[in-house]
């Protein structure tokens, strides 16, 4: 069975199956691959979590466009960047011996390192206070990604200035969150237009990706194969989506979270529910939007 490229990914991050492949993009276990070359790869942590590692080597528009597709999946996840995987690699983590995956960790925590200090160094040339901001938390990401590495895969790191980077990193998130909140707001009110096409179901109506909020839509209503969409490009059959509202208004109020207690949505789980809305993987969907499209379609 073929999928779009979106749920593609969404179903390689919650590993619903074997494999699954779209166009271009498909994953085999662990391993997501764009054509031939791993683009992110899953793994196990100490703690007996799961992690992902994400192949952040430029390739061509079409591969991008699936390390992209592939981020937002595992944006639930704890995840690593890493970089220099060749074309045609099938998997991103060498394990051939342990040393040789050590050896390739400490290869990559040098380089988050070095892209470390090159941001840093940006930051301090900035001319104004948000580049300088958004620099110096780049940099404090790269840092932790190190630091990261260093944890998953059994390596000691160089010395480095935890408390100083630790006050940096929490100055320079504050200032960073900040900005995304009044960037999302104002991407929303110059996207409203669009937003309400996509959601009206309008040919050929997308939604700008920069665009963080989730939304959703019915399409195919009336019929058997009707189904809710989000603007992520998950997809759920619309008998799902009507359980999964009523679930969630009943725990509004006490919040829910999956501790030993499960429910499904199609092919995913149910994270949370939250008085301001519900988590499934990488979607956060808002009260406000759940609301909306129940209203529209008469769901009580």
């Amino acid at each position: 069975m073929s999928h779009n490229n979106k749920e593609v990914a969404h179903l390689w991050a919650h590993q619903s199956g074997r494999r699954a492949t779209g166009s271009h993009l498909s994953f085999d276990g662990p391993v997501l691959r764009s054509y031939s070359t791993a683009i992110a790869e899953l793994v196990e942590l100490p703690g007996g979590h799961r992690g992902a590692v994400l192949n952040c080597t430029s390739y061509s528009v079409s591969t991008q466009r699936h390390q992209h597709y592939a981020r937002m999946a595992i944006s639930h996840l704890p995840c690593v960047e890493v970089w220099d995987t060749h074309r045609g690699e099938a998997a991103i983590v060498p394990r051939y011996t342990k040393a040789e995956t050590k050896k390739w960790a400490r290869a990559q925590i040098k380089e988050s390192l070095r892209r470390a200090a090159d941001y840093h160094l940006k930051a301090r040339r900035a001319r104004t206070s948000n580049t300088q901001s958004c620099l110096n938390a780049r940099a404090m990401a790269l840092v932790d990604n190190a630091t990261a590495l260093g944890d998953w895969f059994g390596v000691k790191l160089p010395a480095i200035d935890v408390a100083s980077i630790a006050e940096k990193a929490e100055r320079a998130y504050a200032a960073e969150a900040k900005r995304q909140r009044d960037e999302q707001k104002k991407l929303e009110k110059d996207n409203a237009k669009k937003i309400k096409a996509w959601q009206d179901g309008e040919p050929g109506a997308c939604i700008p990706f920069r665009v963080g909020k989730v939304y959703l839509r019915r399409r195919n209503p009336g019929l058997p194969e009707s189904m809710v969409e989000t603007s992520k490009g998950a997809i759920i059959p619309w008998d799902d989506a009507i359980k999964l509202f009523r679930f969630a208004q009943a725990k509004r109020k006490k919040g829910w979270r999956r501790n030993g207690e499960t429910f499904a949505v199609g092919p995913y789980q149910l994270d949370s529910v939250t008085e301001n809305g519900i988590v499934a993987g990488c979607h956060r969907i808002s009260f406000e939007e759940i609301d909306r499209l129940a209203k529209r379609e008469g769901v009580t």
